[in-house]
């Protein structure tokens, strides 16, 4: 992440990138089930940390960066009493249409908002969900703080980064890197678009990545148990590579998702954690 950019630049290219893609981000990660997507097994992985703890029916769960609503929306399936914010209104448009065209037309929970200015009152909620947010911030404290403040004593956070171990997303940060270049961007675009008939190549605005035995510890330091974890987003290929050739990597990384707990499961590009709120 450029460490010279402000928080409330980072914010705005995100609500930016989110407005434009939104509808392709739903498409690409949820409707399109002929593909292998990290973000549906990300899903998959929350829906099982919720259903371990065995939460009373009419729980309340914060989903924070809901993005187009699929997590909201199963959740409201189990019977969870669900609040969404998103930081892009695209996102929030999205998600109120897929939640009320799937059953339930009365829900009107989901607004615009920010990780780290959450506008509901303190212990709010038994189980706050952040995916796929924390590292588009500038930093974690601020977040946690206002994740912690929001939930009850003894309510569950889950949260998840990008694991900054994983050997493909080392050997893949060249391409990453040109994907933020304006000349070679436009090469990759070129490449990609006209020549493999592929689309455009939609570059994700600034993020971090975590070490994820390191930020076990820096929850660990804000007052939360660790209960379990999950790796996701695997392949055996590093960018662009696995895209490229998907019709031979996709079934590889679906069989690969079976390392998610094991001692292997470092090889997963995302880390998904969920923790008690202790204090």
């Amino acid at each position: 992440m450029n460490k010279t950019k402000t928080s409330e630049l980072l914010k705005q290219e995100l609500e930016v990138y989110y407005n434009r893609y939104a509808t392709e981000y739903q498409q690409a990660h949820y409707s399109n089930t002929t593909r292998y997507s990290p973000l549906q097994f990300r899903q998959n992985y929350i829906e099982e940390m919720i259903d371990n703890e065995d939460l009373p029916s009419g729980a309340r769960v914060l989903d924070v960066g809901c993005g187009p609503g699929e997590l909201a929306l199963n959740l409201l399936r189990k019977g969870f009493n669900v609040t969404a914010v998103d930081i892009s209104q695209s996102m929030v448009d999205t998600a109120a249409r897929i939640v009320k065209g799937n059953g339930f037309p009365e829900w009107n929970e989901v607004t615009v908002g920010d990780i780290e200015n959450l506008e509901f009152d303190d212990r709010s909620f038994d189980v706050v969900v952040a995916s796929g947010v924390l590292e588009y911030q500038k930093d974690d404290e601020r977040s946690l703080s206002e994740m912690k403040r929001v939930l009850k004593k003894d309510g569950y956070l889950i949260l998840n980064v990008t694991n900054k171990n994983c050997p493909n997303r080392i050997m893949g940060f060249p391409y990453d890197w040109s994907k933020q270049w304006g000349p070679s961007a436009a090469l990759l675009g070129f490449i990609k678009s006209r020549l493999l008939g592929r689309g455009p190549i939609n570059p994700l605005p600034d993020h971090r990545s975590h070490s994820p035995g390191k930020f076990d510890q820096q929850l660990s330091r804000s007052g939360f148990e660790k209960v379990c974890h999950n790796y996701f987003g695997f392949g055996p290929l590093p960018s662009p590579f696995n895209s490229l050739f998907g019709i031979i990597a996709s079934p590889i990384a679906v069989r690969m998702e079976k390392l998610s707990r094991g001692p292997l499961g470092f090889l997963g590009g995302g880390y998904i954690v969920i923790a008690r709120n202790r204090q």
